[in-house]
């Protein structure tokens, strides 16, 4: 659908290097990746903190 395009896959399809494309969006997954374990790590790092100042000690796995 050409209405789903973002700007960016639409000028590298336009340039002929769909290599280039695919690369983005790797590059883009790899981006969203590192988005979500820098999230789990703060929540992780919120809950630790709570438990360490209720007294509770934070279970070592």
């Amino acid at each position: 659908m050409k209405w789903m395009n973002s700007p960016v896959v639409f000028v590298l399809q336009h340039m002929g290097l769909p290599l280039l494309s695919i690369l983005f969006q790797i590059v883009l997954f790899g981006a969203l990746i590192t988005t979500g374990i820098g999230f789990i790590h703060a929540v992780n790092e919120r809950i630790y903190t709570a438990q360490l100042m209720k007294g509770n000690e934070f279970p070592r796995w």
